[in-house]
């Protein structure tokens, strides 16, 4: 890596990246292609939100790696900073949320649900991204995609302004996963750094939200019906990143030993990225909606469990399709709560270390 002044930035990730598949090459498939480049817009437009209220936060180059599994990395090559997200990262979500629209009995609230008809098996489905015959339906289907993607966009940002690269980083190159080994003799430490970019991209989402929602009238027309109410707002944002959290979810979870995993465990992420929904509600002018909000919340989550239920006897699966963890997330357990403690702790003791490479202000101690 000791050339990486000389390379431009797509040589630098796919040397980088190379051990996980290498840069994707936009020009390999066009409609796929299309989608990753929607993606990435996605993600720079919600950075570059950021930016233009604090100019001091850095650039960063966004681009996908030849990977179908499900997974996004952050990492550092001389002062420039990185986000990588595996194809099938996007391609799973943009082809789920298009599924499930298009099943007449899914989400039936959004759209006109009386123009579907429940896809049936035939060979040419696994070729193409069944999508909802309403126009509406596609229309919800790209709000989930959008949220998703900010989601997991603003959690690698995290990794990036709240200095954790930086702290790792320190005197040697390091590629940051969302899902595996941060430091391996010491996860604890990559459980918190985990718990601080899921919080940071659950703040930013959900604030993004409200403002979206108070400037409804200036958004592009097809952006509009995702923002026309807040409860409708975070029943899809719920929905899509408790989507993101299946995806990431194992199938067997050993709440005894909690300790030895990097990341905590998927419930419980949803659990606490779905709490910061009505505490910062409560904190706002539409307080007012807490309650309508709480229940939208947990309707989604509802929603997505008998969805899959719905799809699993119709399941058409395309090559690029992952399976998601048939268990569902929405539980925690006292085991949980008491690994959340520790987390908490272990903030208080990481946050004095991780303040001089924060390029933000970094979350208060909890607790």
């Amino acid at each position: 890596m000791g050339d990486g002044l000389k390379m431009n930035n797509d040589a630098i990730f796919d040397e980088v990246t190379k051990q996980y598949g290498g840069r994707f090459h936009l020009k390999k498939n066009q409609f796929i292609s299309s989608i990753l480049i929607e993606a990435r817009q996605i993600g720079l437009d919600i950075i570059e939100d950021l930016n233009n209220y604090n100019s001091k936060l850095p650039d960063v180059n966004i681009n996908f790696i030849d990977n179908n599994l499900f997974n996004a990395y952050s990492f550092k090559n001389n002062d420039s900073y990185y986000i990588g997200i595996n194809k099938g990262t996007i391609i799973n979500l943009y082809t789920f949320f298009n599924y499930i629209l298009s099943f007449p009995n899914i989400l039936n609230l959004f759209g006109n649900n009386e123009h579907e008809i429940t896809p049936d098996y035939n060979p040419k489905y696994l070729n193409e991204i069944i999508k909802p015959k309403d126009k509406q339906r596609e229309i919800y289907a790209q709000g989930l995609f959008y949220y998703s993607t900010i989601f997991l966009t603003l959690h690698e940002y995290a990794h990036i302004i709240n200095g954790h690269l930086d702290f790792i980083n320190q005197k040697r190159n390091f590629i940051f996963k969302i899902i595996n080994s941060l430091q391996k003799n010491n996860k604890l430490n990559a459980q918190t750094l985990e718990f601080d970019a899921d919080c940071y991209a659950a703040n930013i989402g959900i604030k993004s939200i409200i403002s979206r929602y108070q400037d409804n009238i200036n958004l592009q027309e097809d952006k509009q019906p995702y923002f026309k109410s807040l409860e409708e707002a975070f029943f899809l944002w719920t929905f899509a990143t408790y989507t993101v959290f299946r995806f990431l979810g194992k199938n067997e979870y050993n709440l005894e030993k909690l300790d030895k995993y990097p990341h905590p465990s998927p419930g419980f992420r949803q659990y606490y990225t779905s709490a910061l929904i009505p505490k910062i509600i409560q904190n706002s002018e539409y307080s007012i909606l807490n309650e309508c909000i709480l229940k939208k919340i947990s309707t989604a989550m509802t929603e997505f469990e008998d969805s899959l239920k719905i799809i699993k006897k119709n399941l058409i699966l395309h090559d690029f399709i992952i399976p998601i963890n048939p268990i569902p997330i929405n539980h925690y357990t006292i085991i949980e709560l008491h690994q959340i403690s520790k987390i908490q702790n272990n903030w208080r003791k990481m946050r004095p270390q991780l303040k001089p490479y924060s390029k933000i202000n970094l979350a208060p101690n909890i607790g």
